[in-house]
């Protein structure tokens, strides 16, 4: 996708999680809100990639 798509749909999507009535409406429902950045978000997938598939290799779990 090009960068300055990315950039406005992640500008856009910041404004509407963080407007104080659908902050308080994620909140309720227990969802933990994380405006950050594309690049960050990369990070964080990368992170989870490796930490779970460690645990899925080591418990031997396959796809079925």
């Amino acid at each position: 996708m090009p960068p300055d798509i990315v950039a406005r749909l992640n500008a856009e999507m910041r404004k509407a999680i963080t407007a104080p009535d659908v902050r308080a409406k994620l909140e309720a429902g227990d969802m933990t809100i994380i405006a950050g950045t594309p690049e960050e978000f990369a990070a964080l997938q990368k992170d989870g990639i490796e930490k779970f598939g460690e645990i899925i290799k080591a418990a031997g779990i396959q796809p079925q």
